[in-house]
């Protein structure tokens, strides 16, 4: 405030309120935009065979490379990270701004505050990333039981190529990569050779028993459930996790998948294929139609689970 006075006012008659003018300085903040990685058109890769033949030129003699100095996982799956990523970067051209060529403007119904746990609003971006992470940890955070360690041989049978083959065919794609920026459309494009490279390094972890620091990372994004949420609680998580994870989780699920259906009962649902939530709401319903009919009560029993805390601290099987 560089100063301030009061202006008299001949008709005070009419009114009691002494008006005063102040003079301000004011400084605009300069606003600084972070640069965002430009995206590849990976849908390339898969329709377009000219750019899925300059793909595999430009990768494939960095694979013979790897092949020579290859030692561990860790050091297997970086090198793999670095030559996929950098092939992509040197073929595939950017992913163009359909949407400001198209003038569609996309609605944020995110609020620009959040409440810490005092009930303080805080403005900040770096404040707010805090609070953020620490929603995520008090959301993680219990106490787990300390896992039994095995008293029979573990040693199982060696990751074949048929099984990194299958779980490749079933994953999706256009699904935002983790933070090694591998997608599964460059494994795929790939072909044999890639399958043969995912086998390996699936094998190296089988065998070490640990998986790469850089598979165990994961991005968390908080997403509003409703608009003007400015609490923790009216937030939900999402994750996103190397595509190569997902990748050797998916092979690893299909071969426990034969002791953990033993163990769950018929009546359970949304775990298992061909018996979704859908499948549930459906029998529910015929239930109550039936009841209806019949002229008899209906009972359901409703269980809340206030956060995922409550979901997943639960002993296992």
């Amino acid at each position: 405030m560089a100063s301030n006075r009061v202006i008299s006012d001949s008709d005070k008659a009419y009114s009691d309120h002494v008006p005063v003018v102040c003079g301000l300085r004011v400084k605009l903040k300069n606003i600084t935009h972070r640069k965002k990685a430009p995206k590849r058109d990976l849908r390339l890769l898969r329709e377009d065979k000219n750019v899925r033949s300059k793909f595999q030129e430009e990768a494939f003699p960095k694979i013979e490379i790897v092949e020579r100095n290859q030692r561990n996982s860790e050091e297997t799956y970086s090198a793999l990270q670095d030559f996929l990523v950098n092939s992509v970067e040197k073929v595939v051209q950017k992913e163009q701004k359909v949407k400001l060529l198209s003038k569609k403007k996309r609605i944020c119904s995110a609020a620009s505050c959040i409440q810490a746990k005092d009930g303080t609003v805080l403005l900040e971006k770096n404040k707010i990333l805090e609070r953020c992470e620490e929603c995520v940890r008090d959301l993680y955070d219990y106490d787990r039981n300390e896992t039994p360690l095995p008293s029979n041989n573990t040693d199982g049978p060696p990751i074949l190529k048929e099984e990194v083959r299958s779980a490749l065919n079933k994953m999706l794609y256009g699904k935002a990569p983790g933070p090694d920026l591998i997608h599964t459309e460059m494994m795929e494009a790939l072909e044999d050779l890639g399958v043969e490279k995912i086998t390996r390094l699936s094998n190296l972890i089988y065998q070490e028993s640990q998986i790469p620091v850089k598979m165990c990372k994961s991005i968390f994004i908080t997403l509003p459930k409703k608009l003007g949420a400015n609490k923790c609680e009216l937030h939900r998580t999402i994750s996103l996790k190397s595509h190569v994870t997902k990748l050797v989780l998916r092979i690893l699920l299909e071969r426990i998948k034969g002791r953990t259906i033993g163990e769950m009962a018929d009546e359970q649902y949304g775990f298992s294929q061909d018996k979704g939530t859908r499948n549930a709401i459906f029998i529910m319903r015929m239930l109550s139609e039936r009841a209806i009919e019949m002229q008899h009560d209906l009972y359901l029993l409703y269980r809340l689970h206030k956060s995922i805390r409550h979901c997943a601290a639960q002993p296992p099987l």
